[in-house]
């Protein structure tokens, strides 16, 4: 094409007569840049007849072209070089991707060798182009792919490898935000990771249960794909109000999936309304195998490591912590049994009260220990079913106050909805909790029962000193914070046994700060109807 267009500007009249019959697209513009003449290929490619061009300046024909080519276009004609580059518009076919290569060259008049204007070629390399980006993206998404791999393999548990997967899936397809979420055989999902949200998402997402489309493709195995309107709002009014405030438009999830079973979803968020095409639901497809079978391998990988810690924890709490209770028990009934004729009543009152605080003590800590012996091989619920929270809540107050002589403060609200949980799983969580009150917190003491979203939440409120400040420790097994033990008798078995019960029924537990002072240890459970 060179060779052609400087053979070309050296005979004016050879230029008019060659350049119609040329089958790339050529065109004259003067100095002024106004169109002397163009071939049916340029007219085709500018989408006007070639008369139309004649007499007209080019930057009025075409305005959509950007100032380069303006620019590019003058440049040739103040110093006679020849310019090649690659121009991006919109094809005949209405393509917004189009792409042309252009070469400028100066037109010289044939007498004197001044230039008269410049000689532009055009050649349509659309297809080329797409091929080359398809080929740049396709390599682009097989090395994330490959960086997935690798750092999916070396997680250290469920947590880190969730983090990983969310990131580096966002990397991939160029997503604002992503979402983890794990639920294994149709259990309700919680969302573990969270890539581009504020560090409050987790939490507040629970809340919503299944109104995400993450949560029902983690529970159901079932793609989503919503841009921000009635349809998104129809389905998952909490999801999409969560994304609207986060400023994200759209979302598409995929299924975690392992040998064709869903045990997690991949949720990726975007700023505009974007709907993935077919090549990104391939990519998103194969994450979410890739993702499976690591999230599966962090999942054995966790709870074999949590037997061991719970096999040890097991041992020592057998070794150490049956002892105490147990002879005070002994050794208080042995001294009524042998001395009931000379005891002083006071005396007799006192170690038998001391027996039996004991013997609570003690019928909790087998309740734990069976829990926790249960979950080194796998607990589940017997069954859920519908839990009226009000009449458990009661029951357990009222039972707590007539063995201890503690007043606690019962408020419940009517209209309570039942929940989805295991009876004797929320009475042993609320027993602990009471107790934890009782032995670290001072009175007034409260639970409180309300509605939120489409959970129930429970609280435990006391007016102590609040959590200590090493508090996030809370919920590990076996640890007990120093201050605090100080002076009370325990295993450090009792939340971590209550966020497990909790969690195996497909709630959420949590402790904060009072602002009026003292704590809150507090958990909520799926409403029976939110399923």
């Amino acid at each position: 094409m060179t060779e052609v267009a400087q053979g070309l500007v050296h005979d004016e009249e050879a230029i008019l007569a060659a350049f119609l019959k040329l089958p790339v697209a050529v065109a004259i513009l003067d100095c002024d840049l106004r169109f002397v003449a163009v071939n049916e290929a340029m007219a085709v490619v500018n989408g006007l007849p070639p008369d139309e061009h004649v007499g007209r300046l080019a930057t009025e024909l075409l305005p959509a072209l950007d100032l380069d080519t303006w620019d590019a276009l003058r440049d040739v004609i103040a110093t006679g070089r020849p310019k090649t580059f690659l121009v991006r518009g919109q094809t005949q076919a209405g393509e917004t991707d189009g792409a042309w290569q252009e070469q400028f060259h100066p037109w010289r008049s044939h007498a004197d060798g001044e230039i008269r204007g410049v000689v532009a070629t055009a050649i349509d390399v659309t297809e080329q182009r797409r091929l080359q980006l398809t080929a740049a993206r396709q390599q682009a998404f097989l090395t994330g792919l490959a960086q997935l791999s690798a750092g999916l393999v070396g997680a250290a548990g469920e947590a880190e490898a969730a983090q990983l997967l969310a990131e580096h899936a966002a990397a991939i397809l160029g997503a604002d935000a992503a979402l983890v979420a794990v639920g294994r055989h149709g259990e309700a999902a919680r969302v573990v990771a969270a890539h581009g949200f504020p560090p409050q998402a987790l939490d507040e997402l629970a809340q919503f249960g299944p109104g995400t489309a993450v949560g029902d493709t983690a529970r159901t195995g079932t793609p989503h794909a919503f841009v921000a309107g009635p349809e998104w709002e129809a389905a998952f009014p909490g999801g999409a109000e969560f994304h609207r405030r986060a400023g994200l438009a759209a979302t598409a999830t995929v299924a975690l999936v392992v040998e064709k079973a869903s045990v997690g979803a991949l949720a990726l968020s975007f700023r505009g309304p974007h709907i993935p095409g077919d090549e990104d639901r391939l990519v998103l497809a194969t994450i979410g195998s890739i993702g499976g079978q690591a999230m599966e391998r962090a999942r054995v990988a966790d709870e074999r490591r949590r037997e061991h810690v719970m096999r040890s924890a097991f041992l020592d709490i057998i070794a150490h912590e049956l002892k105490t209770p147990l002879a005070t028990i002994y050794g208080g009934l042995e001294t009524v049994a042998l001395h009931a004729a000379t005891l002083d009543p006071a005396a007799r009152d006192e170690l038998l009260a001391d027996a039996t605080a004991e013997t609570r003590r003690l019928v909790r800590l087998v309740d734990d220990l069976v829990v926790l012996s249960r979950l080194e091989h796998g607990l589940q619920p017997d069954l859920l079913e519908p839990l009226m929270l009000t009449h458990l809540s009661r029951v357990v107050v009222e039972a707590f106050t007539a063995s201890t002589g503690i007043e606690v403060a019962l408020s419940v609200p009517r209209d309570i909805p039942p929940v989805r949980g295991e009876a004797s799983y929320v009475e042993q969580v609320l027993r602990n909790l009471l107790s934890n009150a009782v032995k670290y917190g001072r009175p007034p003491y409260e639970v409180a029962v309300r509605v939120e979203a489409s959970e129930v939440a429970v609280r435990m409120l006391d007016a102590g000193d609040g959590l200590p400040a090493d508090h996030t420790r809370l919920w590990e097994l076996y640890y007990r914070d120093p201050l605090a033990a100080r002076g009370r008798p325990g295993t450090g078995i009792g939340l971590f046994v209550c966020r497990e019960l909790i969690t195996l029924m497909g709630g959420r537990m949590w402790a904060t700060d009072r602002p009026t002072g003292g704590a809150e240890f507090g958990f909520a459970l799926p409403a029976w109807d939110a399923e």
